[in-house]
């Protein structure tokens, strides 16, 4: 948190203490069950929806692009990625995108022969969200992320968009859950 919060370190965990200590031994539950409450950081405007979990559904969060945090590129030399991968170069310029969400999110990767998970393929790369694109040279290659982290759930800079505007934590908490 440090890192993520320099120039408002203090002032943030203050905050983040007051919450927990307001919100002490509420729980959230979804048909008197509770549920795992997702959060991720940021968003590409959408969150999205999980398997067989009805309390996360995909909504619309658009103030997630406003913030400094949306968007990153990453650039890897070919040789790098051939070696993080173990392939040759002729594979590092066969990648197909094979499955995408709904919400545009990468689920599957073929590089060469082998079809990787959506999420294999970043933590190979320490890539920091699903949605991605991928732009090949004869040097390089570059992925620009949209979001941090899973997009499931809670999104903390929408949350604090909407506190910003006036909604309070039940308000917010509803909407994302």
């Amino acid at each position: 948190y440090k890192l993520l919060f320099f120039n408002n370190y203090e002032d943030t965990i203050y905050k983040l203490k007051n919450i927990i200590d307001a919100t002490n031994c509420m729980f959230i539950t979804y048909n008197n069950i509770f549920i795992d409450p997702y959060i991720h950081l940021v968003n590409n405007g959408y969150t999205s929806t999980k398997n067989n979990t009805p309390y996360l559904e995909k909504v619309s969060s658009l103030w997630d692009l406003l913030s400094p945090l949306y968007m990153k590129k990453t650039t890897y030399k070919i040789e790098d990625f051939m070696n993080i991968f173990n392939i040759t170069k002729e594979e590092a310029f066969n990648i197909k995108i094979t499955k995408l969400s709904t919400s545009g999110h990468l689920e599957s990767i073929k590089i060469g022969n082998k079809i990787y998970s959506g999420e294999e393929f970043i933590k190979k790369l320490n890539l920091p969200s699903l949605d991605v694109t991928i732009i090949v040279n004869k040097d390089k290659i570059y992925f620009i992320n949209r979001g941090i982290g899973n997009n499931l759930g809670l999104s903390i800079e929408g949350a604090k968009y909407l506190s910003s505007i006036g909604c309070n934590y039940l308000q917010i908490l509803n909407y994302y859950f």
